[in-house]
């Protein structure tokens, strides 16, 4: 039943995802769901979601969607949260990220 909560997640990953909302999907406790999760991809069910937003949201950078409109899509409250959560995973700020990744093209 993992299937249905990693679909769920690439489908809308700016859905509020929380453990308990994936477990339900999946059909599982919290506890065993998580478990599992970590056991099956090998990250926390919160650090995939993560990755997953983080990966659309490249994508989008690269098709030119402004931040406001990438942060919002993806679940962000703000330009700013969106803006620390990306600076975290690639070290850099989403514009220029745009900037180097498009040089790089």
């Amino acid at each position: 039943h993992l299937g249905r909560a990693l679909d769920a997640i690439h489908d809308d990953p700016g859905s509020p995802w929380t453990v308990e909302s994936l477990a339900r999907l999946a059909r599982a406790s919290r506890s065993q769901f998580a478990e599992q999760f970590k056991d099956a991809i090998g990250d926390t069910p919160a650090r995939y979601v993560t990755r997953v937003r983080m990966e659309r949201a490249e994508r989008m950078l690269r098709a030119g969607a402004s931040v406001t409109d990438i942060a919002f899509q993806l679940g962000y409250e703000s330009d700013a949260g969106f803006s620390r959560a990306f600076r975290r995973h690639a070290g850099v700020a989403p514009s220029q990220w745009r900037r180097s990744s498009a040089t790089s093209l």
